[in-house]
């Protein structure tokens, strides 16, 4: 938790709490036969607190957990189930896109090191018969360049 002191209406100071939580839930992963039909992804909520725990804020993406939620109203688990099935098949794509250019390594510690073209790859585990695929996020620039 982190605590913060914010100023509003000029002079009023407020102090904030954010609470973080995250874990990873298992999903579908439909790149290819060579991997796990099943890949694990981070999910989670922040929650933004003042100090009698009233919440100003709440960030999730914890979209299988809605469903069987009373934190949650109807619209809001339609527009998170949309939001998943678009992060889902943006997730697939790229995580194709990597397997096609051959970005993608199974086992060892990978992320950073250069293949002998001077290319890095993306490094991915496989635990309990699910992919794991690490620092994605930071390697999107990768993309594209086995071509040229």
């Amino acid at each position: 938790m982190l605590a913060v002191k914010k100023k509003y209406d000029k002079d009023k100071i407020v102090n904030e709490y954010i609470f973080k939580v995250a874990w990873e839930e298992p999903e579908d992963n439909p790149i290819g036969s060579d991997y796990p039909k099943k890949r694990l992804i981070k999910v989670g909520t922040t929650l933004v607190f003042d100090e009698s725990g009233n919440i100003l804020c709440r960030l999730t993406n914890m979209f299988r957990r809605r469903k069987n939620s009373k934190s949650f109203d109807k619209e809001e688990i339609r527009i998170g189930e949309l939001e998943y099935e678009q992060q889902q098949a943006d997730r697939d794509n790229f995580l194709k896109q990597l397997v096609n250019q051959n970005l993608l390594t199974i086992g060892g510690n990978t992320y950073g090191l250069e293949d002998s073209r001077g290319l890095s790859s993306i490094p991915g585990e496989v635990i309990r018969g699910y992919l794991r695929v690490h620092s994605t996020g930071r390697m999107l620039h990768m993309l594209g360049r086995r071509n040229k």
